[in-house]
């Protein structure tokens, strides 16, 4: 991976300091971990390996979709399945793969496009069709790519990360086609920086924003398409943002097993060291907690 490539932002990186300047009190709800040395104990943390309190968490927002979303169709069951299915996806060796020649050309190709136009430009043109794409995909509920997409996704992500990171945030919250070729694009502007902020917030630290199920539904599938279609040694990013998204329904058994599976491909894969801390930490997104202690408190009563 290129220098350029590892100064890219990450949507739950140290780099964004407008998210979370210092690390929180170890003790509070909705404590953040840094990085693998800056975690705490929780209340909970006894419970940290008892995967009935991730369950307890799911169940109580099981109907519950994003925040001034309607769509509640699908059960605790069902998107446990899509949970499974992408867990799973990483020792399946019965799909076929981009062939890696082509991945190589496609991603000598992004390079010397990014030093003749800039990376902006680059970036733009380089994954605006892929961005489509996602975005119908997520709108229709069909996890569907064509393999110009995951060439243009696997080879751009070899280069930066910012792609990975918009396809991430799109299943977080709901985004305009627009900011998402921005954040893909541009991830240090203002307006990308803000996206991020926004989507970070509601999940770290807004108990009223709620995963939408359909969207995580369609996003794990989404995703699982990715880690289909590439190479092994390119499954650690797409992993990670599965375990992210697990991480944020309260699937943490899920969430550590992707993460750890994308840290034994690329042990450099920040953000699934992030998750599996978060993991590992039994440290839940802001609804799941307050959820978890809503239940605590019924049962104490």
């Amino acid at each position: 991976m290129s220098q350029q490539s590892k100064q890219q932002p990450l949507p739950t990186s140290e780099s964004h300091h407008h998210a979370s300047s210092r690390p929180r009190n170890p003790h509070s709800r909705n404590s953040r971990p840094q990085d693998s040395r800056s975690h705490g104990s929780r209340p909970q943390d006894s419970q940290a390996h008892d995967p009935q309190t991730a369950q307890r968490a799911a169940e109580a927002g099981e109907t519950a979709g994003c925040a001034g979303g309607t769509d509640q169709a699908p059960t605790l069951s069902l998107m446990m399945q899509h949970v499974k299915e992408c867990t799973g996806v990483a020792r399946d060796n019965r799909h076929m793969t981009l062939d890696e020649p082509a991945i190589k050309r496609a991603a000598q190709d992004f390079h010397s496009q990014r030093l003749e136009k800039g990376l902006v430009e680059a970036d733009g043109a380089w994954f605006a069709s892929a961005v489509d794409e996602w975005m119908d995909a997520l709108a229709g509920g069909e996890a569907r790519l064509s393999e110009e997409s995951l060439l243009h996704i696997v080879a751009g992500t070899r280069e930066t990360l910012s792609m990975r990171d918009a396809m991430l945030v799109s299943v977080l919250c709901p985004l305009t086609r627009r900011s998402m070729k921005l954040l893909a694009s541009d991830p240090h502007d203002v307006n990308s920086a803000k996206t991020v902020y926004d989507a970070l917030n509601g999940v770290f630290r807004d108990p009223g924003t709620f995963p939408d199920a359909t969207r995580c539904a369609t996003g794990l599938r989404l995703f699982s398409v990715v880690v289909e279609a590439v190479p092994r040694k390119d499954r650690a990013h797409p992993l990670a943002c599965v375990a992210y998204i697990c991480w944020w329904m309260g699937f943490l058994d899920e969430s550590r097993r992707c993460s750890d599976e994308a840290l034994r491909i690329d042990p450099g894969c920040s953000l699934a060291s992030i998750i599996l801390t978060a993991a590992e930490f039994n440290v839940l997104p802001a609804w799941a907690d307050s959820a978890v202690d809503e239940r605590n408190a019924g049962d104490r009563q």
